[in-house]
């Protein structure tokens, strides 16, 4: 068995913060229309809207079968996370565990702990934090995954690429998630190579993805593993219930320019900051809570008007230009915003376009939407002077603040789907 499997990382558009206080949901439009997700509640919610990246994390996998006959080794290699690779023997790690058809039941700590002691003995090389997470978590799903005797009777060649930068909130974790669930339920027998997954597989893909993410992560929320999964558009909310997903579709595919400022941060902190301003403005902050959540229904309306294609594109690409400028704004008021986000922002008006940050702000991303008549040479010029940006802003250092490395660029689209798997 030679395949490749991969999945897509995700931007949100709308409806970060907002959902913490259960106001806005966040609608995660990963790569394509999705197909439909029966387990989860098809209610409406309030709308606001997020997006998701052409930009995809990829397993290239080979399967030997009778490895215990020929001594075949496997071998994982992690070179974009910072490991070159670990060899090994899959009939080492079929005596951990018990495998199981459900991530329910799965003695998670127990587990972890035998994959750290092996890893212990067998990675001597330095790597980097990401990616011993990241190669534990690959040999957990295959222990849990993976029945005993099938895991032991082959060898695994793995290599794992990604063109999601890691920990700048684009959902890079969860398309590793999503991947590496796949190839163990593959190696399993638990699904089959295809070019369209059925319902029924994609729910067990994203039961393991979400495991995988809860490993990476402690307690996530969710919704980067299902876009990883199922791509499309999702609704998702916060409610008293619980955590309600619901699938959009038809939405059309968009033309961005990412941009990461390369500006570390931390998201609890900026949630706490906005939870304290919520609490010390009340007549303020909630207020400005609501007016991102009435964006998102906005822009989700204008959206599947632009679906119909109707023949006024263009001035519902202003109106979609004046959402993500205003919600940008409004991000700004709760104070998740950064100089760099602002010179990014500042950069792409000046070229008449509309940009926003993503994810929990405080540097990290940000999105400019190209319409469908920006020209090449337009976007060559934007492109130049944004990775050029960190030079004026280095001229303004204040006090001990690190000088910017250069913003990174990257041209892509809004509208591929979920989770494939193609021959190698």
């Amino acid at each position: 068995m030679q395949l490749v499997v991969s999945a897509p990382g995700k931007v949100i558009l709308h409806g970060e913060h907002a959902v913490v206080y259960g106001k806005a949901s966040a609608v995660n439009l990963a790569l394509n229309p999705m197909n439909s997700m029966s387990s989860m509640s098809s209610m409406n919610y309030n709308t606001a809207l997020a997006t998701a990246l052409d930009m995809r994390t990829s397993v290239r996998l080979a399967v030997t079968e009778g490895a215990t006959t020929q001594g075949t080794e496997s071998r994982v290699a992690l070179a974009d996370f910072g490991l070159l690779a670990l060899t090994f023997q899959t009939a080492d790690l079929s005596a951990m565990g018990k495998a199981r058809s459900d991530p329910v039941g799965v003695d998670r700590e127990a587990l972890l702990s035998d994959i750290e002691a092996y890893l212990a003995n067998h990675v001597q090389q330095e790597t980097t934090p990401e990616a011993r997470l990241a190669l534990k978590t690959f040999l957990q799903i295959l222990v849990a995954v993976v029945p005993h005797e099938r895991l032991a009777s082959v060898a695994i060649q793995a290599s794992v690429q990604s063109a999601l930068p890691i920990g700048a909130g684009l959902g890079s974790s969860a398309a590793f998630a999503v991947c590496i669930a796949t190839v163990a339920l593959l190696i399993a027998g638990s699904i089959q190579q295809t070019s369209n997954l059925s319902p029924s597989q994609l729910e067990l893909i994203n039961k393991w993805a979400l495991y995988a993410e809860t490993t990476m992560h402690g307690t996530p929320s969710g919704v980067d593993n299902t876009v990883g999964t199922y791509g499309g558009l999702i609704q998702f909310a916060r409610t008293a219930s619980g955590i309600n997903m619901t699938p959009l579709t038809d939405l059309p595919k968009l033309r961005i320019l990412l941009v990461n400022t390369q500006q570390s941060r931390s998201t609890k902190a900026l949630v706490a900051n906005v939870r304290t301003n919520f609490d010390k403005f009340p007549s303020i902050v909630p207020p400005v809570i609501d007016l991102m959540e009435t964006i998102g229904v906005q822009a989700l309306a204008d959206l599947r008007k632009l679906s119909l294609d109707q023949g006024a594109s263009a001035e519902i690409y202003e109106r979609l230009k004046f959402y993500i400028s205003a919600n940008h704004a409004l991000l700004s008021v709760v104070q998740v915003d950064h100089p760099k986000l602002v010179a990014v922002r500042s950069c792409a008006e000046r070229f008449g376009f509309g940009c926003k940050l993503t994810g929990a702000g405080g540097g990290g991303c940000a999105f400019i939407l190209l319409p469908p008549d920006a020209s090449p040479e337009t976007v060559a010029a934007l492109v130049h002077a944004i990775t050029n940006l960190h030079v004026q802003y280095n001229a303004l250092l204040v006090g001990n603040e690190e000088p910017s490395q250069p913003f990174l660029v990257w041209e892509t689209n809004l509208g591929s789907q979920g989770v494939r798997i193609d021959t190698a």
